[in-house]
């Protein structure tokens, strides 16, 4: 059990997870934030984001969030979509080049936190595990 009384064990940070995104879902400046955030964070990945079409941008990245944390349990449709970002994004395709994704996750969890009215340290922990098992999968189809 944790401080707030609730079972912690393989599928908590799945949910903690969930139930944060959630909360910062319901503010429609979330993502707006995230990728302003992100897009500061480097020319390069300015570079892959200047045509974009950012209201579909939005609804794949919250889809695309909420697949891949089911998929850190097993679930068949979520690592189907870990595994068609890793293609999309490897060196033949996008080629986004692993060091971006540290600048993604500082992004994301900048803008959790500050979006999520309950963002407290247990949050961000599940935050750095769900999208970790992400960013893990995709560095090692990089080169595919």
């Amino acid at each position: 059990m944790n401080d707030r009384g609730q079972n912690v064990g393989e599928a908590y940070p799945k949910k903690l997870f969930l139930t944060s995104l959630k909360r910062c879902e319901a503010n429609p400046g979330f993502l707006a934030s995230f990728y302003e955030r992100f897009m500061k964070s480097s020319d390069e990945v300015a570079r892959y984001f200047r045509f974009t079409n950012f209201e579909k941008q939005h609804k794949m990245l919250m889809k695309s969030l909420e697949l891949s944390a089911r998929a850190t349990e097993g679930d068949r449709e979520g690592l189907r979509e870990i595994a068609m970002r890793a293609e999309t994004h490897s060196r033949p395709y996008l080629n986004v080049r692993p060091p971006l994704y540290q600048l993604w996750l500082d992004s994301l969890i900048a803008a959790a936190s500050e979006f999520d009215p309950e963002w407290d340290d247990e949050t961000e922990q599940a935050w750095r595990r769900i999208l970790g098992f992400i960013i893990k999968h995709m560095v090692s189809h990089y080169d595919g």
